[in-house]
């Protein structure tokens, strides 16, 4: 956390400190961490908007060549002229194609929708 020290000088010897005196430097004190405590919080939450800025950004970046690579598997499969092996491969890119685009999807939609 952030530690610190609030020094109250007197500019005269005539002058000593009183319960006032205490009273405003409990004052100052608690003003001070609040401000220190904003200030904080506020950091931490423009960190949060930028996070999940770059996240959705990165999202969208990933969805969209997503679809493209799901068509492209989906004319080639639609081919009908291939070996049962090719066949089979192609299988397992579109299956794990499309786990990537659920969890994409997943990822989207828990950055848009409100958290409950």
């Amino acid at each position: 956390g952030s530690e610190g020290t609030l020094w109250i000088v007197s500019h005269t010897d005539r002058r000593h400190y009183d319960r006032e005196d205490v009273r405003l430097m409990n004052c100052m004190a608690a003003f001070v961490a609040g401000a220190i405590r904003l200030k904080q919080t506020t950091l931490t939450n423009e960190h949060a908007v930028i996070s999940a800025h770059l996240v959705s950004q990165m999202a969208h970046h990933i969805n969209n060549p997503l679809q493209g690579a799901v068509l492209a598997l989906y004319s080639a499969r639609s081919q009908n002229e291939m070996s049962p092996a090719v066949r089979e491969m192609l299988d397992v890119a579109a299956t794990e194609l499309q786990r990537v685009t659920q969890l994409s999807a997943a990822l989207l939609q828990q950055l848009y929708l409100p958290q409950m």
